[in-house]
């Protein structure tokens, strides 16, 4: 079975809201409120990662401090089954969508991506 991306919007980040996100493995990538791209990440729990992104006490990067001010959110996800798959797609996004709070060494910086997922 292959897993479709699923869209979440985030403009309430009262106690638990990281709870809509599966506690899974796969790929995300976050937009601001003006469904600007910003970042693409993969984790082996995306409900845990997206939420220390979020919270400012946890910010030991630069896209996590710039995530955890933003007022809302929208996240795409796409669950994968084997590491090797979202990494893979990871890698891939970020290779094709220049997200500008990815760092990549050596690779200029889009400062107005229009480019979207899935």
């Amino acid at each position: 079975m292959r897993h479709k991306w699923v869209e979440v919007v985030v403009d309430n980040f009262a106690p638990g809201w990281a709870n809509v996100f599966p506690k899974a493995a796969g790929v995300y990538v976050i937009f601001d409120q003006f469904r600007q791209l910003r970042y693409v990440g993969s984790s082996t729990k995306i409900s845990e990662r997206i939420y220390t992104h979020r919270v400012k006490g946890n910010s030991n990067t630069e896209a996590s401090r710039k995530i955890g001010l933003l007022d809302r959110m929208i996240v795409k996800y796409k669950l994968s089954k084997k590491c090797g798959d979202y990494l893979m797609l990871e890698a891939r996004l970020i290779k094709r969508l220049l997200p500008p709070w990815n760092y990549v060494p050596g690779r200029p910086r889009r400062t107005n991506p229009v480019a979207q997922p899935g």
